[in-house]
């Protein structure tokens, strides 16, 4: 009986988004978390529409003909849909079948996938500095502290020369003008890493709990991207030793990410409706 109001209640859901796709007059069928107003969500429809030109709509996960970018969210895609750049947070089957793949965020991704998958990695996270300049604060700070929602509580610190940024702030550009008034980065978000990466900030990467699910899957993921190991360091050391451990910002290749003839099999997602 549970299963079968499931199904009644994912085919109502793809009727009503299927509909609303017909009436926005062209926007892009595109799927993102929303319940936790996470930073690596809250970006998503602005790095889409900017490098595609098209504005997205955001749809529920089981419709069939969306874009899956930013995020975690590479196991919600389904035969029609397509992938740019998205991942899984943790190693699991992902049945890749009617699915057209431009790129995932890294090989370990990749190989969870059954079915035709280039070897074209990134995250879209790292395409933020072609979005968005951030305001560079006179007011500087020797480190910032970036914790993944989960890990709030236990990154805290009290220190006038240290910068607390929520990831759950829902204006993402303010985030932005925070991450690059620092001159260091600790951090145990996914997208604290990337952002830093793209901005040229040095980062420390820490997991001071075992709340995030997946434990370091989709950060080895987006590290082997980007052709690296990436070191964890122990957030029991210490702000002034973790300072020390910073990891200077990569030159990333955006070219994944970046491939003109993309546009087109984007573009048949909007036609299609």
């Amino acid at each position: 009986m549970l299963n079968l109001r499931r199904r009644i209640k994912g085919k109502l859901s793809r009727a009503r988004d299927a509909h609303r796709v017909r009436e926005s007059r062209g926007a892009l069928p595109a799927f993102w978390f929303t319940g936790r107003k996470n930073f690596g969500d809250l970006i998503a429809p602005a790095i889409i529409e900017h490098r595609f030109g098209i504005s997205p709509i955001l749809v529920s996960g089981s419709f069939s003909g969306k874009i899956l970018g930013p995020g975690s969210i590479l196991h919600r895609a389904v035969p029609g849909d397509v992938v740019w750049g998205a991942g899984l947070f943790e190693e699991r089957a992902v049945d890749g079948r009617g699915v057209r793949f431009l790129a995932v965020r890294g090989p370990r991704s990749r190989s969870c996938i059954r079915g035709e998958v280039p070897r074209r990695y990134g995250d879209p996270g790292m395409l933020l500095p072609s979005v968005y300049t951030p305001r560079r604060s006179s007011n500087r700070f020797d480190i910032g502290v970036m914790p993944h929602y989960h890990d709030k509580d236990a990154m805290r610190v009290s220190d006038s020369s240290v910068l607390f940024i929520d990831v759950q702030d829902p204006d993402w550009r303010a985030t932005l003008d925070r991450v690059v008034s620092c001159d260091v980065l600790v951090t145990s978000s996914l997208h604290g890493i990337i952002v830093a990466d793209a901005y040229g900030v040095p980062v420390v990467w820490v997991q001071p709990t075992n709340a995030i699910k997946g434990g370091q899957f989709k950060f080895r993921d987006y590290f082997e991207g980007t052709d690296r190991e990436g070191h964890l360091s122990n957030w029991k050391h210490g702000l002034a030793k973790l300072v020390d451990e910073a990891e200077a910002s990569p030159t990333l290749d955006l070219s994944g990410l970046l491939r003109p003839q993309d546009s087109a099999a984007v573009a048949t997602l909007r036609a299609s409706r």
